[in-house]
């Protein structure tokens, strides 16, 4: 019935959120060409974004700068994530910047975003502008959906620094540790702030955080 299309579309969506994406194209190329206009840009847009996961980022570009509404903040954030993964690093900055200034989109492509930039910045080899970035990012988000990755670009803009630079453990770690309303945070900081001890040498204090994280959070993604 009239619903079909719809349905089809949140069967897409369901598809590459289990990394599915193949089958999902399958069901979005179609729904791009709807007469429903809504739905078709929603398509385009969701069968843009499984492409740039296989690295076509120069006719997902093209086909972006063809949408009509060139300020939808879906279509700036595909653009900056396409830009970024074609090595346009100046322009994916401006584009996310300009999207973070704003609050259309909603929380979720904001998150994402924020995460993009730090990502960005890391290319641009400014380690310390992602890590404080990042830090407050992780610090004041609520919605914990990016948060492991968001810990990932963490330990990557840490690993980043030169050798020769002071890069003490950020003072909000031992926040996060000492806070357990969030326990995936919480788990996640446990795991720097180990690594951080590990590397200064602190091996029994590294090991004793480590034994925290395997008592108190079982299971955790982190547990191996």
């Amino acid at each position: 019935g009239r619903y079909s299309e719809w349905a089809r579309l949140c069967l897409a969506q369901a598809l590459m959120a289990q990394g599915r994406d193949v089958m999902a194209r399958r069901e979005l190329k179609e729904l791009r060409q709807s007469g429903d206009a809504e739905l078709a840009r929603r398509a385009r847009l969701m069968f843009n974004e499984s492409e740039l996961q296989l690295g076509r980022q120069k006719v997902v570009g093209e086909r972006l700068s063809r949408e009509a509404d060139q300020s939808n903040p879906e279509v700036v954030y595909l653009s900056a994530r396409a830009a970024f993964q074609a090595g346009r690093l100046e322009e994916a900055a401006a584009k996310i910047q300009e999207l973070l200034k704003g609050s259309a989109g909603g929380a979720r492509l904001h998150h994402a975003a924020a995460l993009l930039e730090a990502e960005i910045l890391l290319a641009m080899n400014r380690p310390a502008a992602a890590q404080t970035a990042l830090l407050r990012f992780i610090d004041k988000t609520l919605n914990g959906e990016f948060q492991h990755e968001a810990f990932n670009l963490l330990r990557r803009a840490r690993e980043a620094f030169a050798p020769e630079e002071d890069n003490p453990l950020p003072p909000e770690v031992p926040g996060w540790i000492a806070s357990e309303n969030k326990p995936g945070r919480q788990a996640d900081a446990l795991f720097l702030a180990a690594l951080w001890l590990a590397e200064k040498n602190r091996k029994v204090e590294a090991l004793g955080l480590l034994e925290s994280l395997l008592a108190v959070h079982a299971g955790h993604r982190l547990e191996s």
